[in-house]
């Protein structure tokens, strides 16, 4: 607050500006990458969208590439908030496994996280930023699941040893494999075919964890 009242009277832009305008340069960054793609897109087009100057933005960030890293940062931790389910403990694991992944595979596929994924892999360059965002969203995921995991064990509905492995898995086996397939239009990533991938994807994780015969449901043992 007094930083602020410093600032206004020095007529220098204040805290809140300032956050104000670094979040509309990152909507119009967004803006610009999906609409143009990585190599069309510039500085001055983004400065315009954002209704500030090429030095707003060269003040926040050495290039293109930077911004276009944090875009990326800023998407992923808002999708894989979303992709979180909250549990419902009246729902059974083979159930709740199967809404989990199509709570994830629907947010991650929204149209702008797939053009934004589609640009990552096409033509923007593959910096640090972006590595280290994609490494955050698998830990992310996989760090929801664990929490799964040790919610089932503590209600004793699943007996698990390792719940990172088992978090790994879960996504390796279920999530990825539709993701890719719709990523990268394959056939398999039809609308209609999707619902029972993901059925038998969560029926050969609870089988591959000890949990079910992959001709049904057995008394859980530990894996």
């Amino acid at each position: 607050m007094i930083a602020d009242t410093h600032e206004r009277l020095t007529g220098r832009p204040t805290v809140r500006q300032r956050q104000e305008l670094s979040e509309r340069i990152l909507i119009a960054a967004k803006q610009q990458f999906l609409m143009r793609g990585y190599n069309d897109t510039t500085f001055a087009l983004i400065a315009s969208a954002g209704s500030t100057s090429r030095g707003a933005l060269y003040n926040r960030y050495v290039d293109k590439a930077a911004l276009f890293g944090q875009v990326v940062e800023t998407e992923i931790h808002e999708m894989c908030a979303r992709a979180a389910l909250v549990f419902d403990d009246q729902v059974d694991v083979m159930e709740s496994l199967v809404l989990q992944a199509e709570q994830m595979i629907t947010v991650a596929t929204e149209p702008e996280h797939l053009a934004l994924y589609r640009i990552i892999t096409g033509d923007a360059p593959r910096t640090s930023v972006v590595d280290d965002a994609l490494r955050a969203a698998w830990i992310l995921f996989a760090s929801h699941m664990e929490t799964y995991f040790e919610r089932q064990m503590a209600n004793g509905r699943l007996k698990v040893r390792d719940r990172r492995n088992a978090s790994e898995m879960f996504l390796g086996l279920v999530f990825q494999p539709v993701f890719v397939s719709i990523v990268y239009g394959m056939p398999q990533a039809s609308p209609e075919k999707i619902p029972d991938h993901i059925k038998r994807s969560v029926l050969l994780f609870l089988g591959g964890i000890g949990l079910v015969e992959m001709d049904g449901p057995r008394p859980i043992a530990e894996s």
